[in-house]
C-alpha cells in the first residue's frame, strides 16, 4: 500500500469537482486516482487532526515513568 500526502488545496479541489459535476465517490476515485476510502475519510474530516484523543495502548504510563526514572541516561 502506498501512502501519499495530499495538500489541503488539492483535497478541496477534488470536492469542488464532486459538487460541480455531481460525481459519485467511485467516479472521483477513478478520475483522480485516489483510493475511495481516502475520499470518504476526507469527507468526514478534511483537515487531519494534530492530536490523538486516545491513551497509549502498548505501554502502561506508570511503567514507562518508572523505566524513565531508572534509566534516565538511556533517554
Amino acid at each position: 500500500m502506498r501512502v501519499m500526502a495530499y495538500s489541503l488545496d488539492f483535497c478541496k479541489k477534488v470536492f469542488r469537482q464532486k459538487s460541480k459535476k455531481g460525481l459519485a465517490f467511485a467516479q472521483m476515485s477513478e478520475q483522480f486516482g485516489i483510493d475511495i476510502v481516502t475520499l470518504f475519510r476526507w469527507e468526514k474530516q478534511l483537515i487531519p487532526s494534530s492530536t490523538r484523543n486516545k491513551p497509549p495502548t502498548k505501554i502502561d504510563n506508570d511503567k514507562l515513568l518508572e523505566n524513565l526514572k531508572n534509566n534516565s541516561e538511556d533517554y
